[in-house]
């Protein structure tokens, strides 16, 4: 097989690829890339909301949950997949060496690294 369990990595993808073209990325850490999205969307908000005449409903707080979600939750995603991506290649690459696998199932593993690698 061309990938190998040790070879495993959650992260991937259109957006953690330009994620590191913008140098948003830096090794695992993707943290930047989460405030991005998250201060540029609230950004826009804000703005339509300027534009629209509603500045006066921007703080209410029946909105406070929209801004939370788009400078909190957005980048708190991508702070957990900075954390735990390293941690899940650690994991297979520690099944592979402790042989909690054994050898019959290593191809199956394998595929499901090649599966998992496609998908990022």
């Amino acid at each position: 097989m061309s990938h190998r369990a040790e070879s495993f990595s959650p992260l991937g993808g259109p957006l953690h690829q330009l994620g590191r073209r913008l140098g948003l990325v830096r090794g695992t850490n993707t943290v930047r890339l989460g405030l991005a999205p998250g201060v540029g969307l609230w950004l826009i908000v804000v703005a339509l909301a300027l534009l629209g005449g509603n500045t006066d409903q921007i703080f209410q707080l029946s909105v406070i949950g929209g801004h939370a979600r788009l400078l909190m939750a957005i980048p708190l995603f991508f702070m957990c997949e900075s954390w735990v991506g390293p941690r899940m290649t650690a994991l297979v690459t520690t099944i592979l060496a402790t042989r909690v696998v054994p050898p019959a199932a290593a191809d199956a593993l394998n595929f499901e690294v090649m599966r998992a690698n496609r998908r990022a």
